[in-house]
């Protein structure tokens, strides 16, 4: 990735001077020739960089595939004319020639987006006749709060996402045939609102249920097609899980976390590498992240067997807290280790209410302060459901453990919008019994961060940064209390497990320190200099640094 990019770097600016001279006229045809049909590729001062990709006149992300010629290996006749076989071949060999999307404010959204045409062949998204590589990331409206969106928008598009994908939860919508509910969480039209200059992109689940419907099931599946398609929104239509979906009906694939199962979790490595190899070797153009941020199955909202915790392991995780920041170069990443902090028991049998049949319980807590993400720690209870302040935060079932010998899930989402600002009543349904007594209120933030980047990985292109760099934050609100290991050389392990190598800069620590304690966020250049020289000049260098937040 390195190596592309300072690539990409180089095409740019031999690209900027070879468009832009006026001595290539006369040297070779072709190129004027092929700059006159392409003017919008390169040009001076319509060039920018967003941290994500590089900008065309303020209004299209593009991706640049290169190829390295030395121009002193070769005559400037050859080299004019390697150099436009060179742009024909990686446009016509690249996984796809153009990755765009808008990059603009709400007014400009409205009007590109609702006159663009969007359709699909075998080989990518069409938008505009253009073919398109985008980027997407799962988040269900439904699962989190309104007051949520904007924040969870934002730091997806900040994570390189060109598009927020959605089910329409219609069974919540039109609960009942000709009553219809859009309010609160189920604000469809203002979640999309939100999204502005991202993507919108529709999902319905349905073959899990068609069987028990017979020939119906698969009339109605036909029926749903043709109805979204006659729509005409312009945008394409998928149906999850449906593999017996018409055309033109884009079937993806998906799993869900239930009781009784151990979390199994993939690195971001190993989901990088295999988006990489599903573009380089299927032709992937579409890549969609399941799920970005997982949210909460309030109520009684979870499939059979299905967490109340939709998927808790997302880049987003279920509280709104990064748990891995994505760099462009090279897969580095900061990681957000999370803490859990008790604020609130209810020991004191005088604190409950029991009734009788059917068992439920209830008792009153005041709202924990701060910002921070609170959960309700229900690991002494067996299996029921619970509301606060007539909220229900959804079904737990905690006694029926994993092979590992833990529940699946102990801990349950508490929005803070549901708190009042003082006597929060706490109501249970306990179907097995359980102990009460022994529940907690808890808080959840990111109190560890970590930043690993070798000295060979590229710096964003055009920014003012000339070296790769560690980059870490702390959540909002939250700042560098302690750097709790910092090592400029070979360290071994990761963010982890860690430790010094062979090679270990002695100022390492101090340089980290000076730079980042007592801040929200600091960068530290992967550079000798910063460290006052190389400690070890014949082996590759890295910096890992792990700091806590407070």
């Amino acid at each position: 990735m390195a190596v592309v990019e300072a690539a990409v770097a180089v095409v740019l600016l031999i690209g900027l001077a070879l468009f832009t001279s006026s001595s290539t006229a006369t040297a070779a045809g072709s190129v004027v020739q092929w700059r006159e049909k392409r003017p919008r590729v390169l040009r001076v001062g319509g060039v920018t960089y967003d941290h994500r990709a590089l900008v065309l006149n303020g209004s299209r992300r593009v991706l640049l595939f290169s190829g390295e010629i030395h121009y002193p290996r070769s005559t400037p006749e050859v080299t004019e004319m390697s150099m436009c076989n060179m742009v024909a071949a990686a446009v016509l060999a690249a996984l796809t020639a153009l990755c765009t999307v808008p990059v603009a404010a709400e007014g400009r959204w409205r009007e590109e987006r609702v006159r663009r045409d969007v359709s699909h062949d075998a080989r990518a998204l069409v938008v505009d006749g253009e073919r398109r590589m985008l980027f997407a990331g799962e988040i269900h409206y439904t699962r989190s709060t309104p007051e949520m969106w904007p924040k969870l928008i934002a730091k997806a598009k900040e994570g390189g996402l060109d598009v927020i994908q959605t089910y329409v939860f219609w069974n919540v919508h039109e609960p009942i045939q000709g009553q219809y509910n859009f309010e609160g969480r189920y604000d469809l039209v203002k979640f999309i609102r939100e999204i502005q200059a991202q993507g919108l992109y529709i999902e319905n689940e349905y073959q899990m249920v068609e069987q028990a419907f017979g020939s119906s099931g698969q009339r109605y599946v036909s029926w749903a097609a043709a109805m979204a398609v006659n729509l005409q929104t312009g945008v394409p239509w998928t149906m999850c899980k449906q593999n017996d979906a018409p055309d033109p009906i884009i079937v993806p694939a998906s799993r869900y976390l239930i009781y009784g199962n151990d979390t199994k979790l993939r690195s971001p490595e190993d989901i990088a590498f295999a988006v990489a190899l599903f573009i380089a070797r299927k032709n992937g153009s579409y890549v969609s992240y399941y799920m970005y941020h997982g949210g909460t199955n309030f109520g009684r909202f979870a499939s059979s067997y299905v967490t109340t915790s939709y998927y808790d392991g997302a880049p987003l995780d279920e509280y709104d807290c990064n748990q891995v920041v994505f760099e462009t170069s090279k897969v580095n990443a900061q990681r957000g280790s999370r803490s859990v902090k008790e604020v609130q028991s209810f020991n004191d049998v005088n604190t409950w209410k029991a009734f009788k049949e059917p068992i439920p319980q209830d008792a009153t807590f005041p709202t924990p302060t701060g910002s921070d993400a609170v959960t309700l720690n229900l690991t002494s209870m067996g299996k029921g459901e619970v509301w606060i302040n007539g909220e229900s935060i959804g079904r737990y079932w905690v006694f029926f453990k994993a092979p590992s010998g833990n529940p699946s899930q102990s801990l349950y989402h508490i929005p803070r919008q549901f708190f009042k600002p003082q006597d929060n009543l706490l109501v249970l349904f306990e179907e097995m019994g359980g102990d009460p007594q022994q529940i907690t209120v808890n808080t959840v933030s990111i109190t560890k961060v970590c930043g690993n980047v070798n000295e060979l990985s590229a710096s964003p292109l055009l920014s003012e940064e000339k070296e790769p760099s560690v980059h870490l934050s702390c959540q909002e609100g939250k700042y560098i209390s302690a750097i709790e290991f910092a090592s400029y050389g070979n360290p071994m392990g990761g963010c982890i497990s860690y430790g010094f190598g062979s090679c270990h800069a002695g100022s390492s620590e101090s340089v980290v320190k000076q730079a980042c304690l007592g801040k929200s966020g600091c960068s530290i250049p992967v550079t000798p200099t910063i460290f006052g020289g190389d400690p070890c000049p014949t082996i590759e260098k890295s910096l890992l640094v792990v700091a806590s937040c407070r």
